[in-house]
């Protein structure tokens, strides 16, 4: 079986040798070809960079955030969890001209997010029996109960009912 191609333009760019250089060598060290490691920073760019302006995102030490949840209340933390998933969440599908499904909450919010962030790791699968999506950290405990909240909120907001949620120590499990 062949697998489909995507559809390919080739386009010139004007850009300064020492950045050309630069890419060389991040996509040698990657061992992608040029255009491969120029199609996904390209890719970045438009998809997440979008996203995280239009959340008005700032960029910030994985040690700061920690420090800041290990000492916060575990009241607190639920509470801003939830606050920002339930403004933010509703205004990016708004923005997207989106409906409010599952596909749209995976590719244009939890996805982007997994990769512009920094917060997780995240996959997903989807079969008969439901869906199961799984968030990957190294940020400690609780970390989990933020991002829990975090995301399930936009779950619950999507699919109508309470998804659930499991917290283990770095792994938050959400199925419904």
């Amino acid at each position: 079986m062949t697998e489909p191609t995507r559809s390919q333009t080739h386009v010139s760019l004007r850009i300064p040798t020492s950045l050309l250089e630069d890419l060389r060598f991040e996509a040698e060290k990657r061992l992608l070809s040029f255009n491969a490691l120029s199609a996904q920073i390209l890719a970045r760019h438009v998809r997440l960079d979008r996203v995280t302006k239009f959340m008005d995102s700032l960029s910030v030490p994985r040690r700061l955030v920690s420090t800041l949840l290990e000492t916060a209340p575990e009241r607190a933390i639920s509470k801003v969890a939830v606050d920002l998933a339930t403004q933010d969440v509703p205004r990016i599908f708004v923005y997207y001209n989106l409906d409010m499904n599952v596909p749209s909450l995976v590719s244009r919010y939890l996805e982007p997010l997994a990769q512009s962030s920094g917060w997780f790791r995240f996959n997903h699968v989807t079969g008969s029996s439901g869906t199961r999506m799984v968030f990957e950290h190294e940020l400690g405990p609780k970390w989990d109960l933020f991002l829990g909240n975090h995301v399930g909120q936009p779950v619950k907001t999507v699919v109508g009912a309470e998804p659930r949620v499991e917290l283990r120590n770095g792994l938050i499990v959400l199925e419904f």
